[in-house]
């Protein structure tokens, strides 16, 4: 439920597919997720996936896919996995780290609490 945004190194910034940082400003988001379909499909392709949020910045965080579809158009999507579960959930805590202190960009699951007993 939590999503942390740090700097890259510089050399690992170049390394990284354009439209990952479309602003450029050497900060990129990691979301820790832990649900046993994700795992199983982070093991198959090596521990790492790369992909876009489910939202537009500044725009509602999407629900399900039914939001995910209204956001992106069909040639933007490749593939939506849907696990059927209607059910809205929280939208993860966003987390700036920058110089050993953090700034929270979206209140989400996890409380500032929370956050500062990790």
């Amino acid at each position: 439920p939590i999503t942390f945004v740090a700097e890259l190194q510089k050399e690992t910034h170049h390394s990284l597919a354009p439209n990952l940082n479309y602003n450029q400003d050497n900060f990129l988001g990691f979301r820790i997720i832990d649900k046993p379909f994700i795992n199983d499909l982070l093991e198959k392709f090596g521990g790492i996936l790369a992909v876009t949020s489910a939202n537009i910045t500044g725009k509602t965080d999407s629900a399900n896919s039914l939001d995910v579809e209204k956001y992106f158009t069909n040639s933007e999507l490749d593939l939506i996995i849907d696990n059927g579960n209607s059910k809205v959930s929280n939208a993860s805590t966003v987390v700036k780290i920058y110089n050993n202190k953090f700034n929270i960009l979206r209140h989400g699951s996890i409380s500032e609490t929370e956050l500062s007993n990790l």
